[in-house]
């Protein structure tokens, strides 16, 4: 809601809006999905705590001309996302075998997103690429690192009660864990080519559109037929299906950045790929996963007078773990 507000009382451009929506949105809703274990959900505990206030100061920036004075507003949030960064790298350190690796991945690239947004509000170009690339940067940290890698992680963890059931084979999980970790070489790879190296652009964007294939078909052809509730199964294949069409589009922007030739112009390079990802795959994707986990358990809620099973436990995701 607070969201929309802003939408509709300060008329934001594209990218303004959609880093908004990363900050009030994406961000609480992805970070709602992760699975923590006592010494994250310590620190984590305190990060709570901040959170509102350093959203309100990133939106704020983002309200205000960008300039020196307009990125001390966004320091809060970039505080945030270097707390979100440890709780990751606590994780990393645990070596917890169940511990799900895109999500700790996720974790570990939220700061860069914090970073890049300050670098854009504070009107500083540290490349000579203009504010517009900084904050495109900051977009895709965003959205194609640490969102991706949540929606994906999700989905190996659902795979994964899958494979424990028999009802799918192990090596689908080797797949998942792949895709996972070609993500962060493949948007770094894009961060580098959207600053002005477009090969490593084109070789960014095949990557990712191979991991998110991955991940897609995974999701369609195992996970999505034993997910429960209509809503949970059209948020998910409208997610899946979104990076089908999106990514071919960002392959097809990089090629022609690097070679010349205007394969798709830059303003629908924004609304169909950016749109498809930012609200097709990602926002979708949270959703749907979001709710599967209300659905799991509301239905935990009504067996509990039977016997947990302790490997059903492990399959909800935003539990805490001890």
């Amino acid at each position: 809601m607070i969201w929309l507000g802003h939408r509709v009382l300060e008329d934001p451009d594209l990218i303004t809006s959609t880093l908004a929506l990363a900050v009030l949105v994406v961000v609480p809703l992805g970070l709602s999905l992760v699975t923590l274990n006592a010494r994250q959900a310590k620190v984590f505990g305190w990060l709570c705590l901040l959170q509102p206030f350093a959203a309100f100061g990133a939106v704020l920036a983002l309200s205000l001309q960008a300039r020196g004075a307009t990125g001390l507003f966004a320091v809060p949030w970039f505080v945030f996302t270097l707390g979100v960064g440890v709780v990751g790298a606590l994780g990393l350190a645990a070596r917890e075998p169940e511990r799900e690796l895109a999500h700790t991945l996720a974790l570990l690239s939220l700061p860069a997103g914090g970073a890049w947004l300050f670098i854009g509000r504070a009107g500083f170009d540290p490349l000579g690429n203009g504010v517009l690339i900084v904050l495109l940067t900051a977009v895709h940290f965003y959205f194609a690192a640490f969102a991706a890698l949540i929606v994906m992680g999700c989905n190996s963890v659902r795979l994964r009660g899958l494979i424990r059931k028999g009802e799918a084979s192990p090596v689908l999980e080797h797949f998942a864990r792949s895709a996972a970790l070609t993500v962060p070489v493949g948007y770094v790879l894009v961060a580098v080519g959207i600053t002005g190296l477009p090969l490593a652009g084109v070789i960014g964007a095949g990557l990712l559109m191979l991991a998110l294939f991955v991940h897609a078909l995974l999701h369609l052809g195992f996970v999505v037929r034993h997910q429960r509730g209509g809503l949970v199964k059209l948020f998910g294949c409208i997610s899946s299906a979104s990076v089908l069409v999106s990514m071919p589009l960002a392959c097809a922007w990089a090629l022609g950045q690097w070679t010349g030739t205007a394969i798709i112009d830059f303003t629908s390079m924004l609304r169909l790929h950016g749109m498809a990802n930012a609200h097709g795959f990602v926002l979708a994707g949270l959703v749907g996963f979001w709710l599967d986990v209300r659905t799991r358990e509301a239905d935990s809620g009504e067996i509990r007078a039977i016997p947990p099973d302790p490997e059903a436990s492990r399959d909800l995701i935003g539990s805490e773990s001890h």
